[in-house]
């Protein structure tokens, strides 16, 4: 299973320090809750990120997660139940994704065009691109005016 492990820093004189002993508290209680249930943490394809705005700079050498003494590897984007999130949340490589679904579900029913009626063709075409727009839409559909 994945799990989320979000923490903010949200006042002024929260620092990266402080982030990063209580990430590593809680990546120490998720492990020996681990330990404890009889599972193991596959480190290898354990990622973190450090959301941001794009003015903060976040060097990548300033944190140090281990969980187990294993490096937790530092991410710029990674994707999760199909929506790709980035550091800045600007959401580009999730509009591309999208762009490139849509594309492909508009180029079966206009191959398919010749071979199914109108009333088909437009349920084909709703089940293949409305899925991948309207998923998560509200979170990621402000961000550009033009696709």
């Amino acid at each position: 299973p994945k799990v989320f492990l979000i923490k903010g820093t949200s006042t002024s004189n929260a620092t990266l320090a402080d982030l990063q002993n209580d990430a590593m508290t809680d990546l120490s209680n998720i492990s020996e809750w681990f330990a404890k249930s009889q599972l193991t943490v596959n480190c290898t394809k354990a990622k973190y990120m450090v959301f941001h705005s794009r003015r903060k700079h976040i060097d990548p050498e300033s944190l140090n997660l281990t969980i187990n003494n294993a490096p937790i590897q530092q991410v710029p984007c990674f994707k999760y139940l199909g929506i790709t999130f980035d550091e800045h949340l600007h959401w580009h490589e999730q509009v591309q994704s999208v762009c490139t679904k849509v594309a492909y579900g508009c180029y079966s029913v206009i191959k398919d065009r010749q071979y199914f009626a109108r009333a088909i063709l437009r349920t084909l075409g709703f089940s293949l691109c409305h899925c991948h727009i309207d998923c998560c839409l509200e979170s990621w559909g402000v961000t550009y005016t033009v696709i």
